[in-house]
């Protein structure tokens, strides 16, 4: 620890960037029992998770000089912050790293799901719900229309949101599920011409296959291991693309998902239709 007590002084001139501190102050907020801060450091986030909830946080630290240079800034915090572990007898020991606290995420098999898995799932309900909504008042002949302007119809649309789903569920390690000719009508590079009078222009077909897809969805990445979401994907053309498993996640899950549901917005406006609802 000698480092530490040599660059205690200077550690706050180096480390500057607080753009961080928005992420930890919305988790600090919802937390509902005492925050357990990590590698705290001089305190550079301690401050901001102790604006953000009344809840004691318990800030640990090896480093002495670290930790008497996070108690010194303490008096920027909210009045009556209980801070943990200090000469002082007081409640509180330092932040710089992870942050744990009971979270929305469940817990499964003794693993917390990481916080990017839970947003990934709120996202993920969000898109669904729009997507369902944006077809409900469709017949099924409807749902394959090819107004001047829409590049995809809905039931292309669709179908090919859930074979994207099932491509990256496969990366977590979840065996494939659709019919063996789905890819042949919704793959990447396919024609939404394809589906037309095809058994796949079906809306109640579509909507439970999405249904049924986000169920499967959601199951994997609740179980789903960190180290997991850190492998390279296994196809040599997509790691090109994306660095690991979990960047691939959220590109599909979130951009892809997003991207589509906001074309079938653009269809409803191009067949003279009410919006179905507001997706930001």
């Amino acid at each position: 620890m000698n480092d530490y007590a040599t660059i205690a002084d200077l550690y706050d001139s180096y480390v500057v960037d607080t753009r961080d501190h928005a992420f930890w102050s919305r988790w600090a907020a919802r937390a509902t029992q005492p925050i357990l801060e990590l590698t705290a450091g001089t305190g550079r986030a301690t401050v901001a998770l102790l604006r953000a909830s009344c809840l004691p946080v318990v800030a640990l630290d090896l480093a002495p000089a670290m930790l008497r240079r996070l108690l010194a800034r303490l008096p920027q915090a909210q009045p009556g912050a209980d801070l943990a572990g200090a000469n002082n007898g007081a409640t509180a020991v330092g932040c710089a790293g992870t942050v744990h606290w009971p979270s929305e995420v469940r817990r499964r098999k003794g693993r917390m799901a990481g916080d990017m898995i839970g947003e990934c799932l709120r996202c993920l309900d969000r898109t669904a719900a729009f997507i369902r909504a944006s077809v409900a008042d469709l017949a099924d002949d409807e749902m394959t229309l090819q107004p001047a302007g829409a590049p995809n119809h809905p039931a292309w649309t669709l179908g090919h949101v859930v074979y994207s789903w099932q491509a990256i569920l496969q990366e977590l390690g979840v065996r494939p599920w659709l019919p063996d000719d789905w890819e042949s009508f919704f793959g990447y590079g396919t024609s939404p011409a394809n589906v037309v009078c095809s058994a796949y222009s079906s809306r109640t077909l579509l909507t439970a296959s999405l249904a049924d897809a986000a169920d499967r969805m959601r199951a994997a990445l609740l179980d789903a291991e960190e180290n997991a979401l850190n492998e390279p994907l296994s196809d040599a053309d997509s790691r090109q693309v994306f660095s690991t498993t979990g960047d691939a996640l959220l590109q599909v899950v979130v951009a892809h998902s997003a991207f589509h549901a906001g074309q079938l917005a653009a269809w409803r406006r191009a067949t003279g239709r009410e919006p179905a609802g507001v997706f930001i």
